[in-house]
């Protein structure tokens, strides 16, 4: 069996800027559930806002990672 990857945009939280993917190891999916493949995704002006204002908004907290400094920016995506 192959083993599920995803990837997540790390940012840091004082350098915008500074982002990068990181692979990390996922679930095969349940019984009832499926996984679907990303073909695209976008960044757009509304994610550099959550970022800019991730603090006073409470934007970091939803999507919470354990490297100091950084946050997760969600972004919209096209599965296939």
């Amino acid at each position: 069996m192959t083993q599920n990857t995803t990837a997540r945009l790390l940012t840091d939280k004082a350098n915008l800027g500074a982002s990068r993917l990181q692979d990390e190891a996922m679930a095969d999916a349940a019984q009832g559930e499926v996984l679907l493949a990303l073909e695209t995704f976008a960044l757009t002006t509304n994610n550099i806002t959550y970022a800019a204002f991730g603090d006073a908004m409470n934007y970091w907290s939803f999507f919470p990672t354990d490297e100091e400094g950084g946050g997760i920016c969600r972004c919209g995506d096209l599965p296939r």
